[in-house]
């Protein structure tokens, strides 16, 4: 009898754009979307144009003389990090590359962590940052989701990351992602999220 009733329907009225409704509002949450977004592994040795991505987004407008310490300190800590990685996975620095510019960066490593009391090698992810011109894209989104498949490879079956408590975007977004605090302190200055496989 419905069926009926909406042919009779389309007869006397005939295709309202009421009926294109959906593809109109898929249409809209897309907009925002990047059209091609690529996740790569970041192999070469030299991390200076990583460290200078990641020191303009994070830290826009420092003196040259100290955007160039930033810039070498987050080399330095990059090298360190790869030499002395000793669990099975390695130090990995991943890439979001849309037309050829790096637009996002994450890095995932084995860290040992004190986890109620007790130190424990687990991956951990650091470093997520995402280019202010292309936040709220879905880049963070497709940078974790690498980040923790890189992890589960490897067997383990938790992956771990610290925030700052100041740092509310980045709590919603690894909320939305299913992590869960482990270490909520009120004097803390950053959380501890930890996520089941």
């Amino acid at each position: 009898m419905i069926q009926a009733n909406i042919i009779v329907y389309f007869l006397l009225f005939g295709v309202c754009n009421c009926f294109t409704f959906l593809e109109n509002i898929k249409s809209i949450f897309t907009v925002n979307k990047s059209p091609y977004i690529s996740i790569e592994n970041y192999n070469a040795i030299n991390t200076r144009g990583i460290s200078s991505f990641i020191t303009n987004e994070r830290y826009n407008g420092l003196p040259n003389n100290l955007y160039n310490e930033m810039v070498g300190m987050m080399e330095r800590d990059f090298s360190y990090r790869r030499k002395n990685c000793f669990s099975n996975l390695p130090f990995t620095i991943l890439l979001a590359i849309k037309d050829s510019d790096v637009v996002g960066v994450i890095t995932v490593e084995c860290s040992d962590i004190d986890i109620n009391g007790k130190k424990e090698n687990h991956p951990v992810i650091s470093n997520l940052i995402v280019s202010k011109k292309m936040r709220r894209k879905g880049i963070a989104k497709l940078l974790t989701t690498r980040a923790e498949k890189i992890a589960k490879s490897f067997d383990y079956k938790e992956i771990y990351l610290f925030v700052n408590v100041e740092n509310i975007p980045a709590i919603r977004l690894y909320k939305s992602r299913r992590y869960k605090s482990i270490d909520d302190k009120k004097e803390a200055t950053r959380i501890v999220f930890e996520k089941n496989r």
